[in-house]
């Protein structure tokens, strides 16, 4: 559902295991980094070759950055982030005055097909914020409890309350557009979709902002230059049983 006023009032906030396919819009320039030291503790939790950025926040400090563990190595700088507990996990903590940042790279201009997801713990849900947002290209963010997804100014949200994010637990959210449909998903479920043939994108040059304006738990962050399934998202979410039915699209 596209909302005006829920757009201008994001960009303020601006202003302040799953055997996956291969990736289908590889960029040319964006290659892997292959030289850089690999970590003798930790890999990320999902392997797939369309990989482009993965941010597991299991560093053992989070004061300056924070590793991203896909093979570009597009490390994450941060700021007042500290770590915090998701079950057995590590997860960043992020309060009023906390940034991450990645500076722009070809790796992560995806100007076809991609996803994202992540899991998230709202501390506060009366103000918008962003969860994760790359320079006007793409992104995913919150007014109030509902999660929205975006592409270039185009975005999709879901239009029943009852799938708004709820504060003072981890839940999962995604964002997948196969060149047609942008889709917006809660714990692995679709919960808002547009139909968006428009090209995304890749002219900008202010990289990616993560939690801007945002208070709580954040926790796998996952970018992929492909569209994900209905299916795998429900298996990233730990969702059990039956899929819901698809939903229309605007």
């Amino acid at each position: 559902m596209y909302k005006p006023l829920v757009v201008l009032g994001v960009l303020g906030v601006l202003g302040a295991a799953c055997g996956f396919s291969p990736a289908q819009n590889a960029q040319p320039d964006a290659q892997p980094d292959h030289d850089r030291t690999p970590n003798p503790t930790t890999a990320c939790r999902v392997s797939d070759p369309s990989l482009r950025l993965c941010l597991d926040f299991e560093d053992a400090s989070l004061a300056t950055t924070a590793r991203d563990l896909s093979p570009f190595g597009n490390d994450a700088h941060t700021h007042v982030v500290t770590p915090t507990p998701r079950g057995v996990e590590q997860a960043a903590k992020l309060g009023q005055t906390s940034s991450i940042h990645i500076a722009d790279v070809a790796a992560l201009d995806l100007p076809g097909a991609f996803a994202f997801e992540m899991f998230v713990d709202p501390a506060d849900l009366t103000s918008d914020s962003v969860l994760f947002h790359n320079s006007r290209e793409y992104g995913i963010g919150l007014v109030g409890g509902q999660v929205y997804c975006n592409l270039g100014e185009m975005y999709t949200t879901a239009p029943d309350a009852s799938e708004n994010l709820v504060a003072g637990r981890f839940q999962h959210v995604a964002c997948s557009y196969d060149g047609t449909v942008l889709r917006t998903y809660v714990e692995g479920a679709e919960v808002g979709c547009r139909n968006l043939t428009n090209a995304n994108p890749v002219n900008t040059f202010e990289g990616v902002e993560i939690g801007s304006g945002f208070m709580g738990g954040l926790d796998d962050l996952h970018l992929y230059a492909r569209a994900l399934s209905n299916l795998e998202i429900a298996t990233l979410a730990g969702r059990s049983g039956a899929l819901p039915e698809p939903i229309d699209c605007l």
